[in-house]
């Protein structure tokens, strides 16, 4: 896509998730005002179509719980999530569904996180089937995807343990 077209795909502003760390009768007997532990404190980014991100941390800092806090699974305590201009911070789970067909999240050990059971094209077919996309618009989905990222369509009966962990 042309620069002049681009837009800002992600925009994280102020994000908070906090945890509760002691239920509220301990947390009352202690003298413990505020039982939470903060995940993730004030993050801000804007992530415009096309780019690339990678979070980088310690052990620990929030990166997983910013990821999954992005993609619905945990909740935001304050701030706000935009997809597409779209506010999911609020969104029922319902609502939700349709936007996380736009969001995935990587990890550090590719290879670790895929099952060794299935194939490649199992692996990348599977979020299709889950998302109920059509049986012949999944083989397209599935090839473009290997096209993309330079990969010839014979790794798609390949195993993970079969794969460079740049190819995974």
């Amino acid at each position: 896509m042309p620069a002049s077209i681009q837009h800002d795909l992600l925009e994280i502003d102020q994000l908070r998730v906090r945890f509760r760390s002691l239920g509220p009768i301990k947390a009352l007997i202690e003298g413990n005002k505020d039982p939470y532990l903060d995940a993730v404190v004030d993050v801000s980014m804007t992530l415009v179509q096309g780019e690339t991100y990678g979070i980088v941390g310690e052990s620990g800092a929030g990166k997983t719980t910013l990821g999954r806090t992005i993609i619905g699974l945990a909740n935001a305590s304050s701030g706000s999530i935009k997809l597409n201009k779209t506010e999911l911070t609020n969104l029922r789970e319902k609502e939700y569904k349709s936007h996380r067909r736009e969001i995935g999240m990587m990890f550090q050990d590719p290879v670790a996180s895929l099952s060794p059971r299935l194939t490649v094209r199992s692996l990348l077919s599977e979020p299709f089937q889950i998302h109920k996309i059509k049986v012949n618009q999944i083989d397209q989905s599935v090839a473009q995807l290997l096209s993309m990222v330079g990969l010839l369509p014979d790794f798609l009966d390949r195993y993970p343990h079969e794969l460079s962990g740049g190819q995974a």
